[in-house]
This record gives C-alpha cells, sequence and structure tokens, in this order.
C-alpha cells in the first residue's frame, strides 16, 4: 500500500507532465469518461486553440489521455473503457502518454476557474435536477449508507458531486448485472491508472456488506439484475414482514409498543415512497404518527407524499406542523413556500423562503424560489439579487438556464 506522500509525489509528476504540455502545441489529447466541466466539442475547441487536437483513440502519437470527471470511467460491462485500456497498453510499451484526471486538464489550460464546480457541494434537489435521478432515490442511497453526506445544518444535508456521480455509474453497472467483483477490479485498475484519492469504492464496501441488489419488477417480485428471483420478504428480530399493501395489512395486526411499531411504520413509508407508491406511503406516514406521535421528520414525508398528490391543502398543515415541531427545518420552510406559492398566496410564499434563508444563508434553492415570488410580486431589484445569488451558488442546473433568461429579459 502506498504512502501520502508516495500518492502526493505521483499526484505531483502528473500535473507536472501535464502542465509540460500546457500549450499542447501540436500534441494529440483523446478524452475518456465524460467531462462535468464541459461537453467534448466545447473540449475541442479548447484543445485546439491551444494548439492540440482531438484524437478518438489513443495512438503512439498521443500525449494526454483525459479521465472525465462525471463518474467512473467504465464501460457498459463494468471494464474501464476501452480508451483507458489501450492507454495503460501503450505506456507499458513504452509510450509517454499522460493519463490525467479532468482538473488536471483544467489547471493545463488554465481554466482552473472550473475546478470549482466539480468540488462544490449540491443539496439532495440540486443534485436530482443535475444528475436526472429521482430525490428519492439520493435520500435512499444515503440511508443505505453509499453516500455520506460531506455537510449537515439543521437537517440540509450536502453532498460531494463526484461522490454522487460515481454511485449513479455504480447503480447503472448493478442494474445491468455487473457484479461487485467486476467493479471491483476494474476500481483496482482505475486506481493504478490515476491514483488512489481519484477512486474511491467505500460505496462498494456498503453495497456487498448489504448483500445482492434487489430491485421490484412490474408485476412486483423481486429480483437481482441477473434475473434471479427472491422471495418478498425480509426478517427483522425474529419478525417476518412483506413489502407493500401486504406488509401494511400484517403490520396493522401487530401488537408491538407505540416506540417500535412507529419506527417500523415509517421504514414501510420510506421504502413505499422510494418505489412511488404514495398513497401506501401515506398511510404509512399516518399510522407512524399516530403510534408514535409527532415527529418532525415523519411529518415532513407525509407533506412531501401528500404535495405529491395533489392534496396542497393538507400537505401546508404537515409542513406546519413539522416547523411547530423544529422551527429550524429548512426545507420545511421551504417547501411550505412552494404551498403557498402553488395556493396563490405569494406574501405568505415570500415569508416562507426567506425564514429558510435566515437559517441557512446559503440554500441555493430557497433563494430561486424567493426570487420567483418577488418577479410575480413586481418586486424586481429584491427578485434579481436573489436570483444572482442563486446563480452563484448553483450555476450549472436547468433551472439556472431559466434564471439566467429571466435576468437577460
Amino acid at each position: 500500500m502506498s504512502s501520502t506522500s508516495d500518492r502526493s509525489s505521483e499526484r505531483t509528476r502528473r500535473t507536472d507532465a501535464v502542465e509540460a504540455r500546457s500549450s499542447l502545441d501540436g500534441h494529440e489529447v483523446v478524452i475518456t469518461g465524460r467531462l462535468a466541466s464541459m461537453d467534448r466539442e466545447e473540449a475541442s475547441q479548447h484543445i485546439e486553440r491551444a494548439g492540440g487536437h482531438l484524437a478518438l483513440r489513443p495512438t503512439e502519437t498521443t500525449q494526454l489521455v483525459v479521465v472525465g470527471a462525471f463518474g467512473w470511467p467504465l464501460a457498459r460491462d463494468g471494464q474501464p473503457t476501452r480508451t483507458l485500456l489501450e492507454a495503460r497498453e501503450l505506456q507499458k510499451r513504452g509510450v509517454p502518454i499522460v493519463i490525467a484526471p479532468e482538473e488536471d486538464f483544467l489547471v493545463a489550460l488554465g481554466m482552473d476557474e472550473l475546478q470549482h464546480g466539480l468540488h462544490r457541494l449540491y443539496t439532495a434537489e440540486q443534485l436530482a435536477r443535475m444528475l436526472s435521478v429521482p430525490v428519492s432515490r439520493i435520500r435512499a442511497w444515503m440511508r443505505q449508507g453509499l453516500l455520506e453526506p460531506a455537510r449537515i445544518a439543521r437537517r440540509l444535508v450536502w453532498f460531494d458531486f463526484r461522490q454522487v456521480a460515481n454511485v449513479r455509474v455504480l447503480f447503472e453497472l448493478t442494474e445491468r448485472g455487473v457484479g461487485p467483483a467486476r467493479i471491483r477490479k476494474s476500481l483496482e485498475e482505475l486506481r493504478s491508472a490515476l491514483g488512489r484519492e481519484q477512486v474511491g469504492y467505500g460505496w462498494l464496501d456498503a453495497l456487498e456488506a448489504r448483500g445482492p441488489l434487489l430491485f421490484r419488477r412490474e408485476d412486483g417480485t423481486l429480483c437481482e439484475p441477473n434475473g434471479q428471483l427472491h422471495l418478498d420478504f425480509r426478517v427483522t428480530e425474529g419478525r417476518r414482514t412483506r413489502s407493500g399493501p401486504v406488509e401494511i395489512a400484517e403490520l396493522a395486526k401487530r401488537t408491538n409498543t407505540p416506540e417500535d411499531s412507529a419506527d417500523d411504520w415509517f421504514e414501510i413509508g420510506v421504502r413505499a415512497e422510494d418505489e412511488g407508491r404514495l398513497t401506501d406511503a401515506m398511510q404509512a406516514y399516518l399510522n407512524a404518527l399516530l403510534a408514535g406521535g409527532p415527529q418532525a421528520e415523519t411529518c415532513f414525508n407525509l407533506a412531501n407524499v401528500l404535495l405529491a398528490l395533489d392534496r396542497e391543502g393538507e400537505a401546508m398543515q404537515r409542513y406546519l406542523q413539522a416547523i411547530e415541531i423544529d422551527p429550524d427545518y429548512i426545507e420545511a420552510w421551504n417547501n411550505l413556500g412552494n404551498v403557498f406559492s402553488i395556493q396563490g398566496r405569494l406574501e405568505d410564499a415570500a415569508s416562507a423562503f426567506a425564514q429558510a434563508l435566515q437559517i441557512e444563508p446559503d440554500y441555493a434553492d430557497a433563494h430561486c424560489n424567493l426570487g420567483d415570488t418577488l418577479d410575480r410580486l413586481a418586486r424586481y431589484d429584491e427578485a434579481r439579487e436573489h436570483w444572482e445569488r442563486y446563480l452563484e451558488l448553483d450555476p450549472d442546473s436547468t433551472w439556472a438556464v431559466r434564471v439566467r433568461e429571466r435576468l437577460d429579459e
């Protein structure tokens, strides 16, 4: 195992090698994986401006292979990409090809400012929009131990972009039937090419500890990605409970203590919400409140489900209940503002968003929502102030495109 100083020295040598070619004058560059800072057409233009050219595959004339930061560079079968494997083979034959991460590539182009997006922290909602992944999936990854928040402030969590992008690749592979052993072997190859600090796989350890990844088919049966069916039950403290409506009916007959049944109902609600069974989730969260009394997170989850079911009035009451229990529940304030906005109560919506920002001034979604609300109230100067702050916090999302268009108007 290499020491910290060894890893640091290796990264320094790699960065120096890239910077030595920073002009890229007459040099050939190849990209593997997906870039997070720009698309390939933009990358090609920047490379040409620096005097080089972008090629499709590495050859003996290639000087630099750039590895994109938008998730591990793995093919659909879990193997390292063909481009990366070819570059590694050329290196073994003595061809002086530098394999470098996207961050070093940006430094070489003199575009250091674009690195900030790779290291910026994002809330679950922001990442859901960026990665086209349901926010419930991101929260499920966190509960499963596959994601660890980089920051937590009054129930609001932030994640590192690279971490979530890698986990998304991991789930895409496992859903195609690629096993953990194959993925682990590929990650070892990536580590040898990019350095240990660029490739971690604590998430894979967590996945292996959980056993095979299961998903539910349209007919309700559980199976592994390779099609192997599983009995639809889990064992908890010697009791067997089934998933879905049967699980809810069976738990309702149990004679647990109130505390135990409240926790069980909450977990059932979370699973039902993750699977899109909103009516079941609503019933489970209601039962959790009946069994264990008001809990802020249960009220918040129930409100989200009610809002998704277009029951805005009931959702508003549950957000208010969550806030009454925990006055600093930032996301509850923000979502309450959304309900007020839907109902046309714009002044109330603006007050709710402002309260969220008073608790956490860097909450990007609340800045965007408050800007929209102030715009509808014809308070344009105030709206601009919050939209501009939003763009500083979340410049790369689809919301940001809309905000820029509105500001241009």
